[in-house]
């Protein structure tokens, strides 16, 4: 973000390249959607 003296601001785009990123991903997504899912439902539930 750019702030000039008239308050006027910009911001800048950022590509992230994920494809170009060496080796593998260590984030195991199975258990990342079942926690996801189980913190969506204990909110719903009003038990959080």
């Amino acid at each position: 973000m750019q702030s000039g003296r008239n308050g006027v601001r910009a911001d800048r785009q950022m590509i992230l390249r994920y494809d170009l990123k060496p080796g593998t991903s260590k984030m195991n997504v199975g258990v990342a959607i079942v926690e996801t899912l189980e913190l969506l439902i204990r909110r719903r539930l009003g038990m959080e």
